[in-house]
């Protein structure tokens, strides 16, 4: 019970206190902000986090990236927290595509609204559709970077094996020649 305590003094109050002074704002309007100052501001909240939260991050072969060239991120994930490490430790700003019901989720969610991206309903198709013509743009216009996990759902066991992409979340990158 005192871990949770403890852990509760070491990240909930910072949470709170950085929700209250900067998060908010940023996340209701964040047409007033540049996209990398909200991305720089939360990749460095992140990685507090991350450190307070004693979660080891290894990151491996990462390509050499080009400063004013854009990149589509694929990746799979097994917890909630796997969501927020491209935004910790990715060395461009990022967008994401993600699962509407993410946003629902207490601080991702915050997240995913500063950073920006667009949210794709499941069960709606032309809403689906127009997300993936918005990323498409984005790509084509080499406006942002983007950040997909494809197989639908997070995994739940580490040792399952990958699960089927999704094949329409490679479409806007096959067709603007963006690199993967």
């Amino acid at each position: 019970m005192f871990k949770y305590f403890v852990w509760g003094m070491k990240v909930g109050i910072p949470l709170l206190w950085n929700y209250w002074v900067w998060m908010r704002r940023y996340s209701r309007h964040p047409e007033r902000y540049s996209q990398e100052l909200r991305f720089k501001r939360s990749q460095k909240f992140i990685r507090k986090v991350l450190k307070r939260l004693k979660v080891d991050v290894e990151i491996r072969n990462l390509p050499p990236l080009k400063e004013g060239e854009v990149y589509y991120f694929v990746g799979n994930h097994t917890s909630l927290m796997d969501a927020l490490i491209p935004i910790a430790y990715m060395p461009v700003p990022v967008q994401f595509v993600s699962k509407i019901e993410n946003e629902k989720i207490p601080f991702v969610g915050t997240m995913f609204k500063i950073i920006g991206g667009v949210l794709i309903e499941r069960d709606n198709l032309k809403q689906e559709i127009r997300a993936m013509q918005q990323t498409r743009t984005s790509l084509a216009n080499k406006e942002s970077s983007w950040v997909i996990f494809p197989e639908g759902t997070r995994k739940k066991d580490y040792h399952a094996p990958f699960l089927e992409y999704k094949a329409g979340a490679f479409k806007a990158p096959l067709q603007t020649k963006t690199t993967i």
